[in-house]
């Protein structure tokens, strides 16, 4: 197997996790201190993006990226187009959703109710949630805020391929939070409840679908969001096969849903 170049820039927390996840595909990755094919940021300021990336670059990384506003999205946007490579969104609950296969089939969903707990902030959370909510139901078309506030908020959004589709979105924030999501699907035909923690153990995912022949979970998969991420990053730069799903474009316009909050 080929394996690519990779620099980390990130510190504490964040430089843990990403070290766990990439001790954990030493086929895949090799990781550098100086030029490398993949750069994996932090939600870096666009300065550092631009520093970081050199001639070897072919993909940046960023993590947590909804901690973003829509004109930084633009300067990384930019400086990859400089250097020719492309910009992959690391997110931490949708690829765990992805990887467990079709869960909702063909059922038509009347209500959908998401809840994420954080200890970043709050538009960030709603990026990441409507990103899980994305890789279910399809794109959320637009959003009404009921409540926001420091530490919590209320959406009601409106699908674009499921218009009927009730969906509400809670966030909570705290210092002191475990990362978590959790989502509750309800058809005609189907109920579905998931948890996810955004760890870096990577405890499986709470994933359990009901139908008339009874309770079916997938096989549980031990691995975080960023290791599916990177692993269909490999892919695409080792073969030109790509499966990775969610899109800078898709990140743009999450970002831009998400700054309806109020709060910081």
């Amino acid at each position: 197997m080929t394996s690519c170049t990779i620099a980390i820039d990130a510190t504490g927390l964040d430089a843990s996790l990403h070290r766990t996840v990439l001790a954990s595909m030493p086929n895949s990755y090799r990781l550098v201190d100086g030029d490398a094919e993949v750069v994996l940021v932090s939600a870096s300021d666009p300065a550092n993006v631009e520093r970081l990336c050199s001639d070897a670059t072919r993909a940046i990384v960023v993590d947590q990226p909804g901690r973003l506003a829509s004109h930084e999205l633009a300067a990384i946007s930019e400086a990859a187009d400089r250097h020719s490579c492309i910009v992959v969104p690391a997110l931490r609950y949708a690829p765990r959703v992805e990887a467990a296969g079709e869960l909702l089939g063909t059922a038509r969903v009347d209500l959908l109710e998401s809840t994420i707990n954080s200890h970043d902030t709050l538009r960030s959370s709603l990026v990441e949630q409507l990103a899980l909510v994305r890789s279910l139901l399809g794109p959320v078309a637009s959003i009404r805020v009921l409540h926001s506030s420091v530490s919590h908020y209320v959406v009601e959004a409106t699908m674009a391929n499921s218009a009927k589709s009730q969906v509400l979105l809670n966030g909570l924030t705290s210092p002191n939070a475990v990362d978590e999501a959790s989502v509750h699907a309800v058809s005609a035909e189907r109920r579905l409840a998931v948890r996810i923690d955004a760890g870096p153990l990577a405890r499986p995912a709470e994933i359990c679908c009901y139908d008339g022949d009874g309770e079916h979970s997938p096989w549980p998969l031990h691995q975080h969001a960023h290791r599916i991420t990177l692993a269909r990053l490999h892919r695409l730069l080792t073969t030109r096969e790509s499966d990775l799903t969610y899109s800078l474009q898709d990140l743009h316009h999450d970002v831009q849903l998400a700054a309806a909050l109020t709060g910081p």
